[in-house]
């Protein structure tokens, strides 16, 4: 116990400073692994044997899909065609963000790469229509977040990494929580629309609106092709994501024919250097994994929630909730991922609990973490697209807060919705 009190204090520190979370939770797991007496070449081989799983190698092919719409124009037309359906309507462009949010999503994977992209074609222009900064920020965050709760995403595959749940299932239990969670960001925008009116832009003309939904009906196509792939076991997860990338690339190069061999380089670039931030959390998060292995502190944390457990599930659901929503205002998803799910994973299999269920459940509050302070990284992203503090970006989120929280009692109360 004594070398988890360390860690735990070092990576307090660490964190403190604003050392990189990789950094962090490196060096405070190799400090407890080397204090239990564990050799420097042992946590070598975990760090390693960590990144081997065959889940882990769609990471980058997902990564590189996403770098590839986002370098080229496909972003820009598919917005342009959400646009030329509703964007004539009062806070129109607040819909889009929200429908091109849940699109990307299916290409992506990743929230921080869905906001990023979204706040590049989008922040701009809402702001030059009038809308107010917060709200553009605001709905730009939380739209953003949806790359990890639709399918395919990247921390899903991590999940099935550290559990048993095989990563298609996962997938499709993500699917109608995740349309939900988009239909109640709609529901925010509704109700704002109607406490505080929202711009309303002009219809475009019919040949103008017919131009724009013809150039952005092929990009309609990727999800299809990646997910249908899967769902019908005609292609594996991996194959399925490479088959999206040649997808990508033949529209950016022979149908659209505005993707250049430097932005070909970008993109694999990005990949990269995206793709080996992830393993580096995945690595470390493991040897921190390790060291409460070693401790038996998943075996004690089960004990304790049992009791919690046969009092009321709905008890354990909560505190397991608020616990997760702690570490996701200062932890990384992947790392919290590595480092929690395993503990509360052995929890849920010995008292029986719906652990697919919990797994959504999990994911959505994963999402709350990436818009709320003082770590959210989707809320540091848009303020730097917007050029915006975080404390505006903060408050123009906190109602999408509040559909996350309903989207968790929803799939709390129906189980169903995952299954």
């Amino acid at each position: 116990m004594l070398a988890v009190e360390i860690s735990f204090v070092l990576l307090l520190l660490l964190l403190a400073s604003g050392a990189p979370i990789f950094i962090g939770v490196g060096f405070a797991a190799v400090a407890g692994l080397l204090v239990a007496g564990v050799p420097f070449d042992t946590a070598a081989q975990v760090f390693v044997s960590s990144l081997a799983g065959n889940a882990l190698i769609a990471i980058p092919l997902f990564v590189l899909m996403a770098e590839i719409m986002t370098t080229g124009g496909m972003i820009k037309r598919l917005v342009n065609m959400l646009n030329a359906v509703v964007g004539h309507w009062r806070g129109g462009l607040g819909y889009v963000a929200v429908f091109a949010s849940a699109i990307f999503a299916a290409f992506s994977g990743s929230s921080p790469a869905n906001a990023a992209a979204l706040g590049i074609a989008l922040i701009p222009q809402m702001l030059a229509s009038g809308y107010s900064a917060r709200f553009t920020a605001g709905v730009i965050a939380a739209g953003g977040t949806l790359g990890i709760l639709i399918p395919p995403s990247i921390n899903m595959i991590l999940y099935s990494a550290v559990t048993d749940l095989p990563v298609l299932d996962l997938f499709r239990a993500g699917v109608k929580p995740g349309l939900i969670l988009a239909g109640l960001f709609l529901l925010v925008i509704f109700i704002w629309n109607r406490v505080a009116p929202l711009p309303k832009l002009g219809k475009q003309p019919g040949r103008e609106r017919w131009t724009q939904l013809l150039a952005g009906g092929p990009v309609l196509l990727l999800p299809f092709i990646v997910l249908g792939a899967i769902y019908s076991a005609v292609l594996t997860v991996t194959e399925s994501a490479i088959a999206g990338i040649i997808y990508a690339i033949f529209l950016q190069v022979v149908w659209y024919r505005d993707f250049t061999w430097k932005q070909l380089y970008q993109a694999f670039s990005r990949t990269v250097k995206t793709t080996s931030m992830i393993y580096l959390i995945i690595g470390t998060a493991s040897l921190f994994a390790h060291l409460l292995t070693l401790s038996q502190i998943p075996q004690h944390m089960a004990a304790q929630i049992a009791p919690l457990m046969q009092f009321s599930p709905i008890a354990f659901y909560v505190a397991a909730m608020l616990f997760l929503v702690l570490l996701g205002m200062f932890i990384d998803v992947a790392a919290i991922t590595y480092i929690a799910v395993p503990m509360l994973d052995l929890a849920l299999r010995q008292q029986g609990l719906d652990r697919m269920q919990f797994a959504i459940m999990f994911v959505i509050n994963m999402e709350m973490g990436l818009i709320t302070p003082p770590f959210g990284l989707n809320t540091f992203i848009v303020a730097a697209a917007a050029k915006l503090p975080i404390s505006e970006v903060v408050r123009g989120a906190a109602p999408f807060v509040l559909a996350m929280i309903a989207a968790i009692i929803i799939v709390g109360m129906f189980p169903i919705l995952v299954h």
